[in-house]
């Protein structure tokens, strides 16, 4: 397992673009082979810290992750 900065040097993306991002994270975290899986998209509903930009504070969002094959 590598670290968040080891992942984002690696994908190119800075840590700061990430938040509101996650599709395109993912999609990068896929063609540098740092996941395995494929890309989804769906809602996330649940807690969001008041601290996270730019969803803090929500309770529903869009939200894309990695699912296994």
């Amino acid at each position: 397992m590598i670290s968040v900065a080891q992942a984002a040097k690696k994908i190119g993306i800075p840590t700061k673009h990430w938040p509101g991002n996650c599709f395109g994270i993912v999609t990068a975290f896929l063609e540098h082979e740092l996941v395995e899986g494929k890309q989804q998209y769906g809602h996330y509903h649940g807690f969001i810290s008041p601290k996270s930009k730019p969803f803090g504070g929500r309770r529903f969002t869009h939200h894309a992750g990695c699912s296994r094959r």
